[in-house]
């Protein structure tokens, strides 16, 4: 089931649910035919709701987690893509590691944007450093799995201390998203703006050292 008409269902669940258990008391005297029509209406859309949600739970993976059989840190979703973050240094370089699997059947390319905050000052509120912004390109067939590495030159005021940071990501099926092959159990981050009518590539290639997928 796609994420977003998880959410949507989910959403319908909770309100129609907590509708029929607050309408049953209250005495029908005066408004009979609405009353009524609530006590009927809510627990069938809670029913019609839920049971999806029930499938979609029980439904089996058709592929492995491959993902965590690389990394074990928390996982991240958009869209049936499904991915996680490390960092490591090399050659006096920062680097993103970006690990990602796509959970559904068609060829997909996304774009994980990453953005840092600047060094808290008193006073002041955070802000994003466009220094330390990396949009990361990743192109994954169906089912497979990859890793891209991002590079940076790290600012000297930022080296050896701690610092937070946002993800955001974006995802198209140039071809239809097809069908999902395995449940999605990740923190589903916020969606990049990404122009797709230019070539992802193109202006952050020089950022991304390598790109790699496979079954």
């Amino acid at each position: 089931m796609n994420e977003s008409l998880k959410a949507i269902c989910q959403l319908i669940a909770i309100i129609s649910g907590l509708a029929a258990i607050a309408v049953w008391p209250i005495s029908p005297q005066g408004h009979s035919t609405l009353i009524w029509t609530l006590r009927i209406a809510c627990p069938i859309l809670f029913a019609l709701t839920v049971w999806p949600l029930i499938l979609d739970g029980h439904r089996p993976n058709v592929i492995p987690d491959k993902l965590r059989e690389y990394v074990r840190e928390p996982q991240f979703t958009r869209d049936g893509l499904v991915f996680t973050l490390t960092s490591s240094v090399r050659d006096r370089y920062f680097e993103w590691n970006v690990f990602f699997q796509n959970y559904r059947d068609r060829h997909c390319e996304a774009v994980v944007l990453i953005q840092q905050y600047a060094l808290a000052r008193s006073f002041r509120l955070p802000s994003v450093d466009k220094r330390l912004t990396v949009r990361i390109p990743i192109r994954c067939d169906g089912g497979a799995v990859g890793r891209a590495t991002a590079c940076l030159a790290m600012p000297r005021e930022y080296q050896g201390k701690e610092n937070s940071f946002e993800v955001y990501a974006s995802v198209r099926y140039p071809n239809g998203a097809g069908r999902q092959l395995r449940k999605v159990d990740a923190l589903r981050v916020g969606k990049a703006k990404v122009d797709w009518k230019t070539s992802p590539s193109t202006p952050w290639l020089s950022q991304v050292r390598s790109v790699d997928s496979s079954p």
